[in-house]
């Protein structure tokens, strides 16, 4: 059966959606489709049907619905007419999501106002999920969780400059020495991992929804902030006046404390040191795909901005943004 066919056949069968117009979206795990029907809009996720899938998305849907339980801004998972939200047919599983409308964080602009927005969603995402107890996200393990940062560090000697692999190496050794003694420390939960610009989407100077829970992990809860601000901290003249507005934010609606938020400066290098690490290692395998990422570029320049700001002056900065006394100067 032709493929626009089959996934007309789908619709009908498992949402009694009829009549669809199917357009294709940007996918990873899955192949995504945006569907139009009768003025509503959704987004029809197919995936390879195997076990190890089916675990993984089974417990976004769990994510899924706790979020929609608090009325956080996201997707929202589609039940099917038996009342289940993956539909399995042979060698595909299917998932209907609500379609999120917006425009991209990387193509707004980024007025406090709206970088306000950004960190009190964070902070309900965080709130929504932190007592949410899942296996299957608890037993993954992946290179882009930054208690794993350490996972990354092989890739080093793929990284050409002699002077940027003393830079990454530099915060390398600053995560081993300010971060890990804190490792038992830290508070966990369930965190979506990857709010950066390009899964956040931006309507009238407010957030409208955050996608892609594919990145999900249990992990440190101040890595989802850390993750949050190295991307959108990125090409920014005054990054800690920027990284300031979002912590104090998310504080307001989730509180942090303060070895949470000391560590900050040193994680959100580690999370720009993993971008590096890994576009280093990908151009070195596949050397024919030699083109370098904007965020690739940018990440580079916001590493290079980072290791001349001072940690100790970061740290009073983002702990002003949550109220509590600074550190010393000396």
């Amino acid at each position: 059966m032709d493929k626009k066919l089959q996934l007309v056949s789908i619709l009908n069968t498992y949402y009694n959606i009829t009549e669809p117009i199917i357009n294709k979206l940007e996918g990873y795990i899955s192949t995504n489709f945006k569907i139009e029907a009768k003025g509503e809009i959704y987004v029809l996720k197919v995936y390879d049907n195997s076990a190890e899938i089916l675990e993984l998305i089974t417990a976004e849907n769990k994510i899924l619905l706790a979020l929609k339980d608090e009325n956080v801004h996201c997707s929202e998972i589609i039940a099917n007419n038996s009342g289940d939200y993956n539909s399995i047919t042979g060698k595909y599983i299917y998932r209907l999501l609500t379609f999120v409308s917006g425009t991209f964080l990387a193509e707004s602009k980024h007025t406090a106002t709206l970088m306000k927005s950004f960190g009190r969603t964070l902070a309900d995402i965080d709130h929504s999920l932190f007592n949410l107890n899942i296996a299957a996200i608890k037993a993954k393990q992946i290179e882009w969780d930054l208690q794993h940062f350490q996972k990354n560090w092989k890739y080093l000697s793929d990284i050409p400059d002699a002077s940027d692999r003393s830079l990454v190496d530099y915060f390398c050794l600053q995560f081993n020495e300010h971060v890990l003694p804190l490792h038992y420390e830290f508070r966990q939960s369930i965190i979506h991992n990857d709010a950066n610009d390009w899964n956040v989407l931006v309507q009238n100077d407010a957030i409208t929804g955050i996608i892609d829970f594919g990145d999900m992990c249990y992990s440190w809860l101040i890595n989802e902030l850390a993750v949050a601000l190295t991307y959108v901290l990125m090409d920014k003249e005054n990054p800690l006046e920027i990284a300031s507005q979002i912590i104090k934010a998310y504080h307001t609606k989730l509180t942090l404390q303060e070895k949470e938020v000391d560590a900050l400066y040193y994680l959100i290098a580690a999370r720009l040191c993993t971008s590096v690490l890994n576009s280093a290692h990908s151009k070195k395998i596949k050397p024919e795909s030699s083109y370098i990422t904007i965020s690739e570029k940018s990440a580079w320049s916001l590493l290079r901005k980072w290791v001349s700001i001072n940690p100790i002056k970061a740290k009073n900065i983002f702990r002003g943004a949550c109220d509590f006394s600074k550190l010393p100067s000396n």
